[in-house]
């Protein structure tokens, strides 16, 4: 038989019923002719093989856990692009019923494509799902039990409640409606991502301090500089991954898959990353998949003594970071371990051996808070955490000795000294108090100067120290023993017992009938909570 006709016909069922309607009509007319009658059954028999063909089954996925959703693809689709949640999309459908084949909806019947904003809840779960999973140009069958499809209701007088149904659906093409920017304020560049893959709605989201299991790939134009699977808890791993793409990660789902643009700023900057391969300037692509999550407990629903001991193991990994320059990661778990140690009267286990420890690991923390503030220039947050720290122990020579450091780079001059002495009295030959109170004395020697050469001896009432007291001080500098130093080390120990020796013949700022030099470099209220 001539394929031809037939041919131009392949994607028309409807050609196929009117060629078996024909056979059928032929079969009950008398006088019809034999071959006449072969050729229209030959035509059926011709089309219905190559629709069979057509529909070919290429592959089977499911595409949930539970088998709620199958996919049979007959057509693959073009690229790895596919849509993403928000995307408006564009297919032809057919709907029947699994149980007896009668067909209950169809786009292709009404003539237009059928849209609809994906993975918003417009349509079926089964079909969020599994356009989801599709490419351009795909055509496939979708079937989706009642729970993923219209429940034990059902849908008007077509779908009966409890119903499996397929779908035939071809996608066409969609309008990227999904490209989010990624909020990171206060950073540099910018970042954008697209869901390729949804976690679900009922999908793990990362905490703070979750453990998370990240697979990455990445591009600079068309070449793949990383492919690698990194396992690490979120804040504790700067430089594991780029700062950018953590963020990413803390805004997705378990099983989330999503594409990722990063500007050359936010990335590798100006420097590239040799080690990686990445150019200077480069503007990078990647794919991040997370593969799973583990959040930890919340360390308030704890007995005290495993908050204790949560919080301990916070300080601990907030002093390495400290001491790798990591101040983002060092003041984080800083403060992590000060909330665990919140505790009332009917906690578990709080006991008085537990408060006492807390106490004194709280102590450690808000002198470390306060050291990160320092690193950080947050100066007027500094004194805020060595206030925290004296409430704890008035008698802190740390505490003393980081909120007169952060006093002084105020150039509150007269602050940091009474705080600087008080801490020497307490412990006398500590060589980081003499040097910071060195260091306070200088900047008021150096601010008087720059008075006196400014306005000579018109305001000699104003200045800091007469000339008879520039050079007494300076004939008992030799003696003194709160010489100046040059070390920034604090050469301060949280665990030491406070020498209470007090040191006869040192004048205090104010018994100098000094005043405090030049206004506070920044708000006193405090940025960092308790």
């Amino acid at each position: 038989q001539p394929m031809e006709a037939n041919h131009k016909h392949r994607n028309d069922p409807f050609r196929t019923t009117e060629l078996v309607n024909r056979a059928r009509s032929g079969c009950g007319t008398f006088g019809r002719g034999e071959k006449q009658l072969q050729a229209d059954f030959s035509r059926t028999l011709l089309h219905l093989s190559i629709m069979t063909n057509e529909r070919e089954v290429l592959r089977e996925e499911k595409l949930t856990e539970d088998g709620g959703v199958v996919k049979r693809v007959y057509r693959e689709g073009a690229g790895e692009e596919r849509p993403g949640r928000g995307d408006k999309v564009y297919v032809h459908y057919v709907g029947t019923l699994q149980s007896d084949g009668s067909k209950f909806d169809s786009s292709r019947d009404r003539g237009d494509h059928f849209t609809f904003d994906l993975g918003v809840g417009r349509v079926i779960k089964g079909w969020d799902i599994g356009v989801a999973s599709m490419r351009k140009g795909e055509l496939c069958d979708l079937v989706c039990t009642a729970d993923y499809a219209y429940g034990a209701s059902g849908a008007g007088p077509k779908i009966p409640g409890g119903a499996t149904l397929n779908f035939e659906v071809e996608l066409f093409s969609w309008d990227d409606m999904s490209v989010q920017k990624v909020r990171r304020p206060g950073q540099p560049g910018e970042v954008k991502k697209k869901v390729l893959r949804d976690g679900g709605d009922e999908a793990v989201r990362p905490g703070e301090s979750a453990a998370v299991r990240v697979a990455v790939a990445g591009w600079h134009g068309e070449t793949e500089f990383q492919r690698e699977t990194v396992e690490l808890v979120l804040d504790e791993s700067e430089g594991v991954l780029l700062d950018a793409l953590l963020d990413v990660v803390r805004g997705m789902t378990e099983n989330e898959k999503c594409k990722v643009w990063v500007s050359a700023a936010a990335a590798y900057g100006a420097a590239g990353d040799a080690a990686r391969g990445v150019p200077a300037d480069a503007d990078l692509v990647f794919e991040v998949s997370l593969e799973s999550v583990t959040n930890p407990p919340n360390p308030r629903d704890l007995p005290a003594p495993e908050r204790l001991a949560a919080a301990q193991r916070a300080k601990t990994v907030g002093s390495a970071a400290f001491g790798k320059g990591q101040l983002n990661v060092a003041r984080k778990q800083y403060v992590k371990a000060c909330d665990a140690l919140h505790f009332e009267e009917s906690d578990e286990g709080a006991d008085e051996a537990v408060l006492r420890d807390a106490d004194a690991l709280r102590l450690v923390l808000f002198n470390n808070l306060a050291a990160v503030c320092i690193k950080e220039r947050k100066y007027a947050d500094a004194v805020a955490q060595a206030n925290m720290a004296l409430e704890v122990d008035p008698k802190s020579v740390k505490a003393l000795f980081r909120r007169g450091q952060a006093e002084r780079l105020r150039l509150n001059f007269k602050a940091a000294s009474k705080d600087l002495l008080a801490a020497a009295k307490l412990e006398p030959n500590n060589a980081a108090v003499r040097a910071e109170y060195g260091k306070c004395r200088e900047a008021i020697e150096a601010a008087k100067s720059k008075e006196k050469a400014t306005y000579g001896g018109m305001f000699t009432k104003m200045a800091l120290f007469t000339d008879e007291e520039i050079a007494a001080r300076k004939k008992a500098a030799a003696h003194d023993p709160m010489a100046t130093s040059d070390s920034d080390d604090d050469g301060l120990d949280d665990d030491a017992e406070p020498d209470t020796t007090v040191i006869p013949g040192i004048r205090t700022v104010e018994e100098s009938g000094a005043a405090g030099v030049g206004a506070e470099a920044e708000a006193a209220e405090p940025v960092v909570a308790r």
